[in-house]
C-alpha cells in the first residue's frame, strides 16, 4: 500500500501525497515553535526590537491560528490519503510518526484555541482561558511524541526556556 503507485484518475503518486502531508505538518510545527516566543513575558527579543507586549500577543495569536489551520489541513490530508492503511488513532509507529499522538496533539491545541478565541474568551472568566491554555503544554508534549525527533525538541527549547520563570 505504500509503494510509489499512482492514484486512480491522477498523476499524483503516494510519494507526492506524503510529501504534501509532511510539508503541511512541518508548517504547523514551525509555527508552534515560533508561537511560544511572542507570548513570553520575559522575552528579551521584544525588548531588543522594541515590540510592546500587546503587539507581541497579536503576533502570537496570528502564528497560533496559522499553526492550527496547518495542523487541521495536515490531519485532513492524512485521513483523506487514499493509500493510508492504518487508523489515525493507532498507537503503533507508522513511518516516522506515531499517529495517535498527532491526533491528541491536535485535539489539545484545538481545545486551547477555541477557549482562547475572542468570542469564547469574552463569555467566560479569565481563569477558564488560563486553565484551558495549559492544554497547550500537553499538546506540545504530544507533538514531540508524535514525531519523535530531536529536531522537534530543539525547536521548542527557546520558547519553553523564555516561558520559564
Amino acid at each position: 500500500a505504500y509503494g510509489n503507485t499512482e492514484f486512480e484518475g491522477s498523476e499524483a503518486t503516494h510519494t507526492d501525497y506524503v510529501g504534501i502531508i509532511k510539508a503541511v505538518g512541518f508548517v504547523s510545527l514551525m509555527n508552534l515553535w515560533v508561537a511560544l516566543l511572542p507570548s513570553a513575558k520575559t522575552a528579551l527579543w521584544t525588548r531588543l526590537l522594541g515590540v510592546p507586549y500587546e503587539r507581541a500577543i497579536k503576533y502570537h495569536k496570528l502564528i497560533t491560528a496559522t499553526a492550527l489551520i496547518a495542523g487541521i489541513v495536515h490531519y485532513i490530508a492524512v485521513i483523506r490519503n487514499p493509500a493510508r492503511v492504518y487508523p489515525v488513532t493507532t498507537d503503533e509507529q507508522v513511518g516516522e510518526v506515531y499517529p495517535i499522538f498527532g491526533f491528541l496533539a491536535l485535539l489539545m491545541l484545538v481545545i486551547s484555541g477555541v477557549f482562547a478565541s475572542h468570542i469564547v474568551r469574552n463569555l467566560l472568566p479569565y481563569e477558564v482561558f488560563k486553565t484551558t491554555h495549559m492544554l497547550t503544554i500537553v499538546g506540545i508534549a504530544f507533538v514531540i511524541m508524535h514525531i519523535k525527533s530531536p529536531l522537534v525538541i530543539v525547536g521548542f527549547i527557546p520558547g519553553l526556556v523564555l516561558h520559564g520563570k
